[in-house]
């Protein structure tokens, strides 16, 4: 009896092997004709770069009350508005700059009605400037 099983247990196996290579294969397939759409950013919501121009500082809080930490998140003040500077995309420390600094940076702003980051509400600022570059002004 275990000369019988034994073909059987091959062909069943073959077969199963076979559907399983269909299977993912037909999976490919489709796939690759019907690619999941990406969202696409429309004209009004792409980054437009821009040069501003401004003192490096750190942001002030905006609840001025009780104690006060020391940590300085970087922005740049321009007349008596502050904006954020992300740097996530940029190669250089900035804290190799002074705060204080007259500097010029290059970088698309994100104005605070816009910003979806809860981390910055804390901060007195007007929006956040994703920096590109940023020299300073001698």
């Amino acid at each position: 009896m275990q000369m019988s099983d034994s073909p059987l247990r091959t062909v069943a196996g073959i077969i199963l092997g076979l559907l399983l290579i269909v299977g993912a294969s037909l999976l490919i397939i489709r796939q690759s004709t019907h690619p999941i759409p990406l969202p696409s950013s429309s004209p009004s919501t792409s980054p437009k770069i821009s040069t501003f121009s401004g003192t490096l500082a750190c942001l002030p809080h905006k609840d001025t009350k009780g104690p006060q930490t020391l940590e300085c998140a970087y922005g740049l003040k321009m007349a008596d508005a502050y904006y954020a500077i992300d740097t996530t995309f940029f190669p250089v420390n900035i804290a190799s700059i002074p705060i204080g600094e007259k500097v010029i940076i290059t970088g698309d702003l994100t104005p605070i009605e816009s910003m979806p980051n809860a981390s910055l509400e804390k901060y007195d600022i007007q929006g956040t400037i994703r920096l590109s570059d940023i020299e300073r002004i001698k």
